[in-house]
């Protein structure tokens, strides 16, 4: 008797973890009810989830759980598609966290769009998401998704979603114009002010050299030639006093006004040398 009983307790477990699957209301187009992402990647989902549906009119859901309570991924997510009551532009992503699966249910319309096949890669070989998944990366594998789906959505509809401030990101992605506007924003101050620092710098290294060769090939700078005047003037007028002394002595002693002159333009040259 109790064989039996157990026998039939086993055949009616299946069907009754069938019935008693948890299954987390709908709050919008992203939910997290497993708690495992961060508050940025919530918002930047859903962000991200706003701008598909704007641009190539499929709505996009993600929900995270615990456990499936003995469902395989894609029953699960076919049952909270149906539960939700989701339309035939809609996609829903379900990722269970304890067990490490997921699964991706489409209505009709955004499979003939986006096609089956390639909605179903996004989860594998077209991205890292389920490498992600495995390794408990859940911020990173939604960030992978969302990069996978754009790069989808612009192969499929030529109409691929701005990705610039999510995930991130902060410059172009796949499929973005560059903004030329936006960028000079960003990067132009910095720029102008390094081309504006480097071509100072090379001014005064410039000036410097010239002024330089100008000392070089001018002997004297205008202060060596006003001290040099100066002396000169002082020289004559002592030369005045004692005119006729060296008169007298005509041999003298080679101390003429010239030697000074010359003696002066060495001092001069001393004077450059500072």
């Amino acid at each position: 008797m109790k064989k039996l009983l157990c026998f039939l307790l086993c055949l009616t477990l299946p069907f009754t973890a069938l019935a008693a699957a948890r299954m987390p209301e709908m709050r919008g187009n992203i939910n997290d009810a497993a708690d495992v992402l961060s508050a940025q990647t919530l918002a930047d989902l859903g962000e991200f989830s706003k701008r598909v549906t704007e641009q190539a009119d499929v709505d996009l859901h993600v929900v995270t759980v615990h456990f499936l309570d003995g469902m395989e991924p894609q029953a699960y997510a076919e049952q909270l598609f149906r539960k939700w009551n989701l339309n035939s532009e809609d996609m829903l992503l379900v990722c269970a966290a304890g067990e490490d699966s997921f699964a991706l249910c489409m209505g009709a319309e955004a499979e003939e769009r986006l096609g089956k096949t390639n909605a179903d890669n996004l989860l594998y070989t077209s991205s890292e998401f389920s490498h992600l998944i495995r390794n408990q990366q859940y911020d990173a594998a939604i960030a992978a998704y969302a990069e996978g789906m754009n790069a989808l959505l612009e192969k499929q509809l030529n109409s691929a979603v701005s990705m610039k401030g999510l995930f991130g990101q902060e410059s172009m992605t796949i499929g973005e114009p560059l903004d030329v506007d936006d960028y000079l924003e960003k990067y132009g101050g910095a720029l102008w002010h390094e081309v504006m620092d480097a071509i100072n710098e090379a001014g005064e290294d410039y000036q410097t050299y010239y002024y330089e060769e100008e000392r070089e090939e001018n002997g004297l700078t205008a202060g060596g030639w006003i001290v040099l005047i100066i002396l000169i003037m002082i020289l004559f007028r002592q030369n005045r006093r004692d005119r006729a002394r060296r008169r007298a002595y005509r041999s003298g002693c080679g101390c003429s006004p010239i030697g000074w002159i010359i003696g002066l333009l060495g001092l001069g040259f001393l004077f450059n040398k500072e």
